[in-house]
């Protein structure tokens, strides 16, 4: 089976891809599509990292990693709440906000829209801390940061969940799909260029 040569983190993101699509255009037997065993892996991670807690607060962009996350989340009964930053009216508040409200999560959906002076005095802040000039790198810490003073200033606890990074792994989703819909091959090739 074609699943069985990619690696866990690839095969999870596939997954994600699969379930979500499903999820959204109602096809409820997902079963048909992934084996039992590909949806325990992914449902049993998650409810590791979550087991200590039954409320869990999710970075929420709406898109496929972190609707899936908030999706297991709801599924294994933790209270989701949800929080999106951005500025006013921007791409990432309106798509969150309807990914939410389809999710059934909208009354626990924090839409922050940050500020322009308050952004650039906090992104000069963040820069100063860190010792990295990857923009990708600099661009999270301070997406991160700006998610962890809406949770402190609303009290949704001291942590967060986030399923940020796989598209950082594969330099953004639309090169890793040119990637994939070359085949097999074209994918193998390319993870061990960037393993």
């Amino acid at each position: 089976m074609y699943f069985r040569s990619l690696s866990k983190s690839i095969l999870v993101y596939l997954l994600s891809i699969i379930i979500i699509t499903n999820i959204f255009l109602g096809i409820s037997n997902v079963k048909v599509l992934i084996s039992d065993e590909l949806i325990h892996y992914l449902y049993s991670t998650v409810e590791e990292f979550t087991k200590h807690s039954d409320k869990v607060v999710i970075a929420f962009s709406g898109g496929v990693d972190s609707s899936l996350l908030a999706k297991i989340c709801k599924d294994l009964d933790k209270q989701v709440h949800l929080v999106t930053i951005g500025f006013a009216n921007s791409h990432d508040i309106i798509f969150s906000k309807s990914i939410s409200k389809l999710m059934g999560l909208s009354s626990r959906h924090i839409a922050f829209e940050l500020k322009e002076d308050e952004f650039n005095d906090d992104s000069r802040y963040v820069m100063s801390k860190l010792d990295c000039d990857k923009l990708s790198h600099i661009e999270n810490c301070n997406a991160f940061y700006q998610i962890s003073k809406v949770i402190r200033n609303n009290n949704l606890g001291s942590s967060f969940f986030t399923a940020n990074g796989f598209d950082e792994l594969f330099c953004g989703y639309d090169r890793y799909r040119s990637i994939y819909c070359q085949g097999e091959e074209s994918l193998l090739s390319f993870m061990k260029e960037i393993y």
